[in-house]
């Protein structure tokens, strides 16, 4: 009996820890998006044909290279236009079910996103803030955990571009007035 509650103890201590590798995993997603690093992102999905993004219903896409290529063709990507001036992708509250193999896991996650990104020659810069939900299959690959299925739902929010009075408008310079780096001590 010593031995059985051995066993299942130390498998909830590899769940626990699997756990906090795909939260780790989610968290890299989030900072590679919101950093510009696109090829970074594409290597977050497993090498199979099954890795797939369905991607705010723009569509699906399938394998890791065609993901590649959805990130190569964004702003900001190879010099392909003004990057994202700042861009926050939050995945929050994830409910997170690993299972008994230890192999596969699936979860689910709250986003909240918030940006301001450029219009064009305008030097104006829409404000847009959004909420949705992702849910994703996770696969362990050699060890590590990787994105099998990500499905990035519909945002359901506000773009001050559509919906906000000029007034909510400001430059870019505008916005950088303020900004004062300085060396931290």
């Amino acid at each position: 009996a010593e031995v059985s509650e051995l066993k299942l103890q130390e498998r909830e201590i590899q769940r626990l820890k699997d756990v906090e590798e795909i939260k780790r995993l989610t968290s890299a997603y989030a900072f590679y998006l919101e950093h510009v690093m696109y090829d970074e992102l594409a290597d977050l999905w497993c090498d199979g044909p099954e890795a797939e993004l369905e991607w705010i219903g723009s569509g699906t896409y399938r394998g890791k290279e065609t993901i590649r290529k959805l990130w190569s063709c964004l702003p900001g990507a190879a010099g392909l236009g003004t990057p994202i001036l700042l861009h926050i992708g939050m995945r929050l509250n994830p409910v997170i079910d690993v299972a008994a193999d230890g192999l596969t896991a699936q979860g689910r996650w709250n986003t909240l996103g918030l940006g301001l990104l450029p219009m064009g020659e305008t030097k104006k810069v829409s404000h847009i803030a959004g909420i949705g939900i992702d849910e994703n299959d996770y696969v362990k690959e050699n060890g590590v955990w990787k994105f099998k299925i990500m499905r990035h739902g519909e945002m359901a929010g506000w773009d001050a571009a559509v919906l906000g009075p000029p007034d909510l408008f400001a430059t870019m310079e505008d916005l950088m007035a303020d900004q004062h780096a300085q060396d931290y001590p």
